[in-house]
């Protein structure tokens, strides 16, 4: 039987301390993706406030997470196989 879990797209909205959080599951990805990048922001928001998600850096790379600093990411999160 096909797992119809990674060909929806859903929104989710969480939220975190006093941010909400946002995030659109693409159809190649799981719900326990997403859920892992909420877990990961959860744990490290406090320490890293500027938190964003899925946001390219450089040409090249798309961290789950990141707190891009002015001299280049200064917190960098992966949520599942890297």
């Amino acid at each position: 039987m096909p797992d119809f879990d990674l060909q929806l797209r859903r929104k989710y909205a969480f939220r975190v301390g006093d941010r909400k959080l946002v995030l659109i599951k693409k159809p190649v990805e799981s719900v326990r993706h997403v859920l892992m990048k909420v877990l990961l922001g959860a744990l490290y928001l406090p320490a890293y406030p500027g938190l964003q998600v899925e946001v390219s850096i450089g040409e090249r790379y798309k961290p789950d997470l990141v707190d891009a600093g002015p001299e280049g990411p200064c917190f960098w999160g992966e949520a599942g196989s890297v």
